[in-house]
């Protein structure tokens, strides 16, 4: 109990410290957004509203070459993690964000965003304030908004199937909607995820930890609430702090490799992919990840029983690769063992960098060669070029 008080008098203080910054200190330039990230880069960004089959209205981004023709090429669709949107697959500059990378390739690259981010907080009759709107996990997310944003891609690509990466709760996703909708099996030709933490037990990520174990312990009634409301104007921090001349920098790098340890930090990249890419999304995603690591299932609560379900990830047929590294605090090894050893049709890869983490995936100095290389490799044996 006493470590728990602990805890939770950290979490207040630093939530304090932030709203008190916020109020009082932040001024000047805001970081560069999704439109500012692709164009001033020399790419294409078209937009588009998606709504889902329960009225959450999402931001969906389709990126090309300057002029290239869209018309008859692989999509694949890119889906980021907790917290998290889609510029976190543009922000790390052209040599280096994914999503360039693919399109240079002549790949017809689409980015999703899950409900409650900066781009998908619209509701058809919702007032986005009120804990009906906020009434969602990551199984929404999946079941939801990943089935809405893949049908607009496929129909507007004029395509059958499309490839699918995502990052970290971007598997989750997929696996809640490929188990729930199996029809969407015939929809996604492979699926490659990058550090899959469905399974959480082992995890050597301690403030989460800590928020599982209590939330288990004590089942808060936090269900229907908003995560980090000030989350959008926090993007300032790190775009001043975290940059590498800054004086408290190295707060930020202690952020970093509390995900693992790590010799791929790229100051510069992670500075401005945090500030544009951090949001928000409900306590009851943070709930449905707490349930995860206590029954050590990969489940969702029943609302008519208030008992948790598994998911039947028998009904999973999709390719998938499973990519993950040996020091990877969240999305540790024996865990994504486990998860490939329950999937029918996949496979393991393991970077092969032993101080590569969690958060290497998007900022590593060295994740082309170490992991966007594979990834490529991987779509091409499916494209058709």
């Amino acid at each position: 109990m006493k470590t728990s008080r602990h805890f939770l008098l950290w979490v207040l203080v630093c939530a304090g410290l932030c709203q008190y910054y916020i109020s009082y200190h932040l001024d000047g330039e805001p970081p560069p957004n999704m439109k500012d990230l692709v164009e001033m880069n020399g790419y294409s960004l078209e937009t588009y509203d998606v709504e889902t089959d329960d009225g959450y209205i999402l931001g969906l981004y389709r990126v090309g070459s300057k002029g290239a023709d869209l018309n008859n090429r692989t999509v694949v669709f890119l889906q980021h993690g907790l917290c998290a949107a889609s510029e976190i697959f543009v922000s790390t500059g052209i040599e280096r964000s994914l999503a360039f990378l693919l399109a240079d390739r002549g790949y017809d690259v689409w980015l999703g965003n899950n409900r409650g981010n900066q781009h998908s907080r619209r509701h058809r009759t919702l007032d986005i304030d009120s804990s009906e709107y906020w009434d969602f996990s990551y199984h929404e997310m999946g079941h939801h908004d990943l089935s809405a944003m893949i049908d607009k891609a496929l129909t507007v690509s004029g395509q059958e199937k499309l490839e699918y990466v995502g990052h970290s709760l971007g598997t989750h996703t997929l696996l809640v909607l490929l188990s729930t909708r199996p029809e969407y099996n015939q929809k996604i030709s492979q699926g490659i995820t990058l550090a899959p933490a469905v399974y959480s037990r082992q995890n050597k990520f301690y403030y989460g930890s800590y928020f599982a174990l209590y939330y288990a312990k004590w089942r808060v009634k936090l269900w229907h609430s908003n995560w980090l409301p000030y989350v959008e104007k926090l993007g300032k921090l790190p775009f001043k702090f975290c940059s590498p001349d800054h004086p408290l920098s190295y707060f930020c790098y202690l952020v970093y490799i509390s995900f693992g340890p790590s010799n791929q930090v790229h100051e510069t990249a992670f500075a401005t992919t945090l500030s544009t890419a951090l949001t928000s999304t409900s306590l009851k995603t943070f709930a449905q990840l707490a349930l995860n690591y206590d029954v050590d299932k990969f489940v969702r609560m029943d609302p008519d029983t208030n008992q948790p379900i598994a998911y039947d990830l028998s009904l999973v047929n999709t390719p998938i690769t499973l990519i993950y590294s040996d020091n990877d605090y969240i999305a540790r090894p024996q865990n994504v063992i486990r998860l490939n050893s329950e999937l029918a049709n996949s496979t393991l890869y393991n970077v092969p960098c032993e101080h590569f983490n969690h958060l290497d995936y998007l900022f590593g100095k060295n994740v082309v060669d170490l992991v966007y290389k594979k990834v490529i490799h991987l779509l091409q044996g499916n494209s058709k070029y």
